[in-house]
């Protein structure tokens, strides 16, 4: 085992079957949406092609989507996932999903605002990002000094793991040679699951024993790795129309894990985590070309008649901006590749956990990460907790140690009060994503802010940087003259962050 990777604690999961073929998904937690709904199956993304049952997929989950504002089991603030749905289908007569090795592995010790592997985007003449090729590729970084993006990792005899998996694949966030960085195995699972169709698609859900997975905080981010079931036939379900701006972050391998699968921009593992507490999502417009993405035909107050809800790691605001739709040859927000009438544009929305309010109301607060601009560390601003006692809760945005001295910002003051949204409504949906949304008996209960329109925003590369955005939501009470930090009464989301360019 390499001496920087350590084991914190490993959760034992507890298989439930959570959907099949599109019926109502038993969720244990707020969702947090790491794609827009299953669109296609790859041939060597679990099986056929070169792939092997050596293989396998795995994905990036950025460490500031993984900022939780109440305290966890670790005694620090945190992000706690209660349980995870994996997506996957089967094209043959096998009736057993098989999950040989899933493991989560938190990486830390490096500057998360400037990552060595899965980069930030930086401004280029006309809103390109330095890097993109034409088909949509954004190559991905290195640590100073080393060889390899990527590698093997050796599990050790303490990871409860069979001895006869295979070692997955992850990123060499400063781990060779040690710069720094670290990574702790902090769950792992093996297992089978019978069923009793053939042919289908499935989501199954892991939750967590005995409790929910809590991350530290301010780590560079999480690392899921999922090995490939024996079959020949079972493939791992992913999205080809996401809005990602400038990268993919699922990698997987073939060829008995002596090639990397990279996936265009528009490419992510239909893998979706939950939350114990609030989760503020941003919603894009265009929704993805397939007009079939999460919330497509949600009525929204806006310039449009839905949004999109993924990984959403940067807007453009013309929807020009950033790499290319490999399927459409367009940009992967450019309104051309959706019918009708578009208008780019930006909102958020907030799932709460049950019984917290009766209202629900609740609002964001948004502002420039300065620190994120400037390439400054996540932890170097000034953190605010808004409630004390035995339950501390901080605030979603803190101070930054950069950048202008008001906070807090105009930004955040000036849309305190358009970003009211209830989160006790009961939504009608014309699609979802394959969660089993579309067609939850009772319906899932989030609220949505308006959607605001981008096209008159002043191009933020011509500061030759892009704009960080982080936020998050609070609740607000039933009269709107005050904000309720108790999280007996209304729960402080976690945080989010977005990059604005163009």
């Amino acid at each position: 085992m390499d001496p920087r990777m350590s084991l914190r604690r490993l959760a034992g999961p507890a298989l439930s079957l959570a959907v099949a073929a599109g019926a109502a998904a038993a969720q244990a937690g707020p969702l947090h949406l790491l794609h827009n709904g299953t669109d296609v199956l790859y041939a060597g993304v679990g099986a056929g092609g070169a792939t092997t049952a050596s293989d396998g997929v795995g994905t990036w989950i950025d460490g500031e989507r993984l900022r939780g504002n109440t305290l966890t089991a670790l005694g620090d603030f945190g992000y706690r996932n209660p349980s995870f749905i994996a997506e996957l289908c089967h094209t043959g007569a096998a009736q057993t999903l098989e999950f040989p090795t899933i493991v989560f592995v938190e990486l830390d010790g490096l500057n998360a605002n400037r990552p060595d592997i899965f980069l930030k985007p930086t401004c280029g003449p006309g809103g390109a990002l330095p890097g993109i090729t034409s088909g949509g590729f954004l190559p991905y970084g290195t640590t100073p000094g080393a060889s390899a993006s990527f590698f093997l990792l050796p599990l050790g005899s303490g990871s409860s793991i069979p001895s006869t998996a295979v070692l997955p694949l992850i990123p060499n966030h400063g781990l060779l040679p040690a710069s720094g960085g670290s990574a702790t195995l902090i769950a792992a699972a093996s297992g089978n699951l019978a069923v009793a169709s053939t042919g289908l698609c499935w989501n199954v859900e892991f939750t967590w024993l005995p409790t929910s997975l809590p991350s530290l905080d301010h780590i560079d981010g999480w690392w899921y790795w999922a090995q490939n079931g024996s079959s020949g036939s079972q493939y791992w379900a992913l999205s080809n129309d996401e809005l990602n701006a400038f990268q993919s972050h699922t990698v997987g391998t073939l060829a008995g894990q002596t090639q990397l699968a990279q996936f265009f921009s528009n490419v992510e593992l239909g893998l979706t985590l939950t939350s114990s507490d609030a989760v503020t999502h941003t919603t894009l417009a265009p929704t993805g070309f397939h007009q079939d993405g999460a919330f497509v035909c949600l009525p929204v107050t806006g310039p449009n008649t839905g949004f999109d809800i993924g990984r959403h790691q940067a807007v453009s605001l013309s929807g020009l901006g950033g790499a290319t739709n490999a399927v459409t040859g367009l940009a992967t927000q450019d309104p051309a590749a959706v019918p009708g009438t578009v208008v780019p544009s930006l909102g958020f929305a907030t799932w709460v956990p049950g019984g917290l309010g009766a209202s629900g109301m609740r609002t964001v607060f948004v502002q420039v990460d300065w620190d994120g601009v400037f390439g400054l560390p996540p932890d170097a601003g000034t953190e605010v907790t808004v409630w004390g006692g035995p339950s501390p809760v901080r605030l979603p945005v803190d101070v930054p140690s950069s950048g202008p001295a008001v906070w807090p910002q105009p930004i955040t003051n000036q849309f305190l009060v358009p970003l009211l949204h209830d989160a006790g409504t009961v939504h009608p949906l014309c699609t979802g994503p394959v969660l089993g949304l579309a067609g939850v008996t009772p319906p899932p209960v989030f609220g949505v802010t308006v959607q605001l329109p981008l096209a008159s925003v002043t191009p933020v590369c011509q500061l030759g940087v892009p704009v960080f955005l982080s936020y998050g939501s609070v609740g607000v009470t039933d009269t709107l003259d005050d904000l309720l930090f108790d999280p007996a009464q209304a729960v402080v989301s976690g945080s989010g962050e977005i990059l604005v360019i163009d």
